[in-house]
């Protein structure tokens, strides 16, 4: 089953996904840096998600929160794995893969990836999309993009089409709540990110939707769960694709990637008013 997403990007997928990097690995119980793991942690499964609002993100508890976070931890309970979450930015979560020292991730699928880890299968789709001022002209093309300025989201994979391409202005952001101040002071064009990431930041400035709209789709790509090749615990592997599979299979997945509370607000975020393109054209299908 493919899932849309038009409410808030990240963030993801899982382009996934937004910049909000980190500077230090956050873990879900310490909340410290550290080389090495403890003998008990060493006993669990090490899952590392992305530094990215609303994916992953440490709550004002300090507690790890975020649709890939709930998301694994509903996983592992699924398998009678025990897992420990932990919290890092999207490059160093790529390394830990690569090393062992993470088991396990939700990472955009891709060649580099394979290299690292095996895929156990395609949690959901994300889409990534090209947001404006509310009387931006709709683009239907990359092409369109030629001599505009267009924030992106360092570090950030938008699909090999757009990043090869030279013909427009690439403005580095630091994290999507630095491309919605820009865009609304009229410094860059357009925003190009996650859908869940930049409804996620707009809702969390407190910006009304309405006054943006999506201009059009860059891509989409697939988030994908996977376990690190060096890992100690590829045996559990087995054990999370079946239980991905029955989450899958019993419509599960849409809990956390549809009807999350960090996608579509408690208020009922309507994307029918911020653009075409919103979730009321896609969550459904």
């Amino acid at each position: 089953m493919v899932y849309r997403f038009d409410a808030l990007l990240v963030g993801a997928l899982f382009y996934f996904l937004s910049g909000l990097w980190s500077a230090s690995v956050v873990s879900a119980s310490t909340h410290s840096d550290s080389s090495s793991l403890s003998s008990s942690h060493k006993q669990e499964l090490q899952v590392h998600t992305s530094a990215v609002a609303p994916w992953g993100y440490l709550d004002k508890s300090g507690r790890n929160k975020g649709i890939l976070t709930d998301f694994m931890s509903e996983l592992c309970n699924r398998a009678a794995i025990p897992c420990h979450q932990m919290i890092a930015p999207y490059p160093r979560v790529i390394q830990s893969v690569s090393t062992g020292y993470a088991d396990a991730a939700i990472l955009f699928v891709s060649d580099s990836v394979a290299e690292r880890a095996r895929l156990l299968g395609i949690v959901a789709d994300v889409r990534t999309v090209m947001v404006g001022l509310p009387n931006a002209e709709k683009i239907h093309s990359l092409d369109d993009l030629k001599g505009k300025r267009v924030g992106v989201i360092r570090a950030s994979y938008y699909g090999d089409e757009f990043d090869q391409r030279d013909d427009f202005q690439k403005i580095p952001l630091n994290s999507i709540d630095h491309g919605l101040y820009m865009l609304i002071g009229k410094r860059i064009d357009v925003i190009v990110s996650v859908e869940q990431t930049v409804f996620y930041g707009m809702r969390s400035l407190g910006m009304d939707v309405r006054h943006f709209r999506v201009l059009g789709e860059v891509s989409v790509v697939q988030a994908g769960l996977y376990i690190s090749k060096a890992s100690h615990h590829n045996l559990h592997g087995e054990r999370l694709r079946h239980a991905l599979l029955e989450m899958k299979a019993a419509n599960e997945v849409e809990r956390f990637f549809v009807h999350h509370e960090n996608w579509v607000s408690k208020e009922g975020m309507k994307a029918v008013e911020f653009s075409p393109l919103g979730v009321a054209a896609t969550t459904s299908q």
